[in-house]
This record gives C-alpha cells, structure tokens and sequence, in this order.
C-alpha cells in the first residue's frame, strides 16, 4: 500500500454561489486526475480589461465588446463609462475588495503559454 500525503493550504469555503462553482471545478479536476490520471491545467485569472489582441486588431469585424452593464461589464469597464460621463461610481458592498486586472493580450498569452506546456504525465 502507497501512503501519500495532502496538504491543502485553503481549503474551499465559498461565500456565493458563484465561488461555489469554482471549488467545485476544482473538485473535478482534482478527482478526474487522482483518478483517471488525466492531465488538467485549471487557468484562474482576474478581470480582463481590453478590447484587441493583435489577431483582432487586423479586421474590425473582430473587436470584442465594450460591455460595462451589470450583467457583461467588467468593474472596470463600467467605472470608465461612469467617469466619462462625470457619473457618480458605482461602488457596491464596502467599496474594499481587490481584484487582479488583465489584458486581453496578457489573457492570450497565458493561454497560448498553456497550450504550449501541457502538463507532463506522473510516472506511475
């Protein structure tokens, strides 16, 4: 018999049913690779902020949305429209959360980084 160990250093405790799903992703990927041995590479990123990469930059007909509503925009987004407009910011709950911002061609590149180095295969 192997013993192994596990450490989890944050175990999950969701605060929205948003969280919720991202634990359990993890769940998943976790269980489908301890026992399927199946190689998984989970991409966590803060918010994106951008509209072009280079590939979208060469036709106009593939620039991303500006989305800055409730229910599309980004934070950021909608916090550019409102300055603009000389609008009061909207700040929900404390106004103390941070958050990780992105650029779409950084959000690219980690992706394209990702494909490149797929995770290796344990030695069984």
């Amino acid at each position: 018999m192997r013993v192994t160990s596990l450490e989890i250093l944050y175990p999950a405790n969701p605060g929205s049913i948003y969280h919720m799903t991202k634990t359990q992703d993890q769940l998943f990927f976790f269980y489908y690779n301890k026992n399927y041995q199946l190689r998984i590479t989970d991409l966590h990123q803060g918010i994106v902020w951008g509209t072009q990469t280079s590939e979208t930059a060469l036709d106009e007909r593939l620039i991303n949305r500006f989305d800055y509503d409730g229910d599309y925009g980004t934070v950021l987004n909608r916090f550019l429209m409102q300055a603009a407009l000389d609008y009061p910011l909207t700040v929900h709950g404390t106004g103390g959360q941070t958050r990780a911002f992105i650029h779409i061609r950084d959000t690219v590149r980690c992706i394209a980084l990702a494909i490149a180095n797929p995770p290796q295969r344990a030695n069984a």
